[in-house]
């Protein structure tokens, strides 16, 4: 490309040269004219000219000098644009610029300091984008002029500083004071404190930044340091480190640390649908590629449980999209109980419910996508025996997969997928899961889980509609199913069942002794949240137990019948049927009377009832493949 300079018929020498005579000029003129009224009013019409604003100063002086020269101005002011809600864009009680005119015969401007006292700096963008800071409606194709001068420092006094973001629904007031220069630059940082609200939600942010005489330095290399600390409620953050450019925030990594009482209240500041979490407390680095922010490194802790992995959020798509790897050594169910709509450490379990009943809120999973997998070494939720998770969630415009959803549970795996449609209200649902090799033993407390073992499956087939889970289960139609294969129990636990006193009493007073497990299993059809049996039995070389009843999922009350036959004789064994009801929390079990007729035909038809062949797919039958149920076990 030819140069513009030798086109013109100037060389590059004579260019600086020029400018070098020009200026020269220009400064004895305003020496000369410096404590003259013509001097302040040729100022203000220049820079009422280059901005199109008002400008004013309320008086001028100059302390001459060939090294060094002063120039103050009191009283300055800039006005601001005619859609602004300020009057003035900058205004200063005192302005203070120390410069070297010996140097404008390199052809430089060589300023050595500016001090301002008490600036006000106004910073505006509407709704539209429109910026105060823009003088003229052209595109802006550089965020700063190429060629600035140099300046030594900047010192500022009590200054204040104020944002509004229109579109972002932020205002932010803080004061500004320069602080001492640090050991890494001989630029004074500045020290800022304040407030105001961002997104419509109160904050406060402290802390210290570079000096913006940083943000005109050539150097690519150069960062623009900060180290800013904000509260927003009870979530906390903070970010250090160094950007190569604050104007575009682009292309940088800062450590970053947040910490709030729940990541739900990320919602209305950040935009993210999270679910209620407990206490979180990350750190991290935050960096930002075009539109995607990224929080690489990330460790902390959620409750009681680690957390590490990485995690992006794609701010320039129609929905904003959440990608997340995260990974946990230990991780507590209940401090993620929100993701299934439970309440994160909560002081009472539902008011007395099993199943939870926060409501989702449906809008919040429209407004992003989300691609999120999650794996637990060890998973925890007393009493229930899991043991390990590995999920992938992917959300895309309100319709949440959860596939595959893989439990370590009880020695064993439950696993399968969830989708929740929350795209209608009430929101539809659909589960899909199935257990294998899940070991008696670790379902059972201490005592019994030594005299115990076999093997269990199971399956969940459910669909309805609801805002909650509780919801959900109240209208879910489908299937459920659960079987154990050949095993070994305790003989306290099936006399128990078949309230035999004196044998209980024997064991109870000796040494407890297993008990061969034919096969058991429950088999329900479940519709509009009732669950009834089909098929119920549990049979041993001790004891035959035929059930029959109903599961109430949306009032989460039970009513089972428990007609067991004990196989050896006893002279205090009850014979009549067991009653099982009440609440899920907290169902009780007492004995049925009636004819004990009933208890016959029970013990009869167990015989003649074989477990559903699905059912018993999902366990292990042991060497030989048979199951023990049936007619063959009449004569085990």
């Amino acid at each position: 490309m030819a140069d513009r300079s030798a086109a013109s018929g100037v060389t590059r020498t004579e260019v600086p040269h020029a400018r070098g005579l020009l200026l020269v000029g220009l400064v004895v003129l305003f020496v000369l004219l410096a404590g003259n009224p013509i001097a302040k009013a040729l100022i203000e019409h220049q820079v009422r000219a280059s901005t199109g604003r008002e400008f004013s100063i309320g008086g001028l002086s100059v302390s001459p000098g060939v090294v060094r020269q002063t120039v103050a101005g009191r009283d300055v002011r800039l006005g601001n644009a005619d859609w602004a809600s300020q009057p003035s864009l900058f205004e200063a009680r005192h302005v203070e610029v120390q410069w070297v005119p010996w140097r404008l015969f390199l052809g430089q401007v060589a300023i050595v300091s500016v001090h301002l006292d008490q600036p006000v700096l106004n910073l505006e963008r509407d709704a539209g984008l429109r910026a105060n800071w823009r003088f003229s409606d052209e595109p802006v194709t550089e965020p700063l002029p190429r060629r600035f001068p140099d300046i030594g420092a900047l010192w500022v006094e009590q200054g204040r500083f104020r944002l509004l973001e229109e579109q972002r629904r932020t205002d932010l007031a803080v004061t500004v004071q320069s602080g001492e220069p640090t050991a890494a630059g001989r630029l004074p940082p500045l020290l800022v404190e304040g407030g105001g609200t961002y997104r419509e939600n109160p904050f406060a942010i402290e802390g210290r930044i570079g000096s913006p005489l940083h943000l005109v330095d050539t150097d690519p290399d150069q960062r623009y340091w900060i180290d800013l600390s904000a509260e927003a409620g009870a979530t906390r953050a903070r970010a250090s480190g160094g950007l190569r450019s604050v104007l575009q925030l682009q292309d940088f990594e800062l450590d970053f640390a947040i910490a709030g009482a729940d990541m739900a209240e990320l919602y209305p500041l950040l935009g993210l649908a999270i679910p209620e979490t407990a206490a979180y407390d990350l750190t991290g680095r935050l960096g930002r590629t075009d539109s995607t922010w990224h929080y690489r490194g990330v460790t902390g802790t959620v409750g009681n449980s680690d957390l590490a992995g990485e995690v992006s959020v794609d701010t320039g798509r129609e929905r904003t999209l959440l990608v997340a790897d995260l990974k946990s050594r230990k991780l507590d169910l209940d401090d993620l109980a929100g993701f299934i709509g439970g309440k994160p450490q909560a002081a009472d379990p539902q008011d007395g419910r099993l199943f939870p009943t926060s409501v989702y809120d449906t809008e919040k999973l429209r407004s992003m996508d989300a691609r999120v997998s999650l794996v637990a070494q060890r998973l925890t939720a007393p009493p229930l025996p899991f043991e390990s998770l590995d999920a992938r969630l992917v959300l895309e415009n309100g319709d949440l997969h959860l596939d595959p959803l893989d439990f370590g549970f009880a020695g064993g795996h439950f696993d399968g997928s969830v989708r929740l449609d929350a795209r209608q209200d009430p929101m539809r649902a659909q589960i899909d899961m199935k257990a294998r090799g899940l070991q008696l033993p670790r379902m059972l407390p201490d005592a019994e889980a030594a005299q115990s073992q076999g093997s269990l499956g199971g399956h969940v087939r459910l669909h309805g509609s609801g805002d909650s889970v509780a919801g959900f289960l109240a209208t879910a139609d489908g299937e459920a199913g659960l079987a154990m294969g050949p095993g070994r129990i305790s003989n306290y636990i099936m006399e128990l069942v078949g309230l035999d006193i004196a044998e209980m009493i024997k064991f109870k007073l000796g040494k407890d002794k297993e008990v061969p497990v034919h096969c058991g299993y429950a088999d329900f059809a479940v519709k509009n949240g009732l669950m009834t049996s089909r098929a119920l039995g549990f049979d041993t070389s001790d004891t035959l137990v035929l059930g029959e009843g109903t599961v109430d999922l949306g009032e989460e009350q039970l009513d089972i019948v428990l007609r067991p036959r004990p196989k050896d004789f006893s002279p205090f064994s009850l014979r009549s049927p067991l009653q099982l009801s009440g609440p899920l929390l907290d169902p009780s079990i007492r004995p049925q009377g009636g004819p004990l007729l009933l208890r016959g035909a029970a013990a009869a038809a167990l015989y003649a009832i074989a477990p559903p062949a699905a059912l018993l797919a999902l366990v292990e039958t042991g060497p030989g493949g048979e199951s023990g149920c049936g007619p063959k076990a009449k004569t085990n």
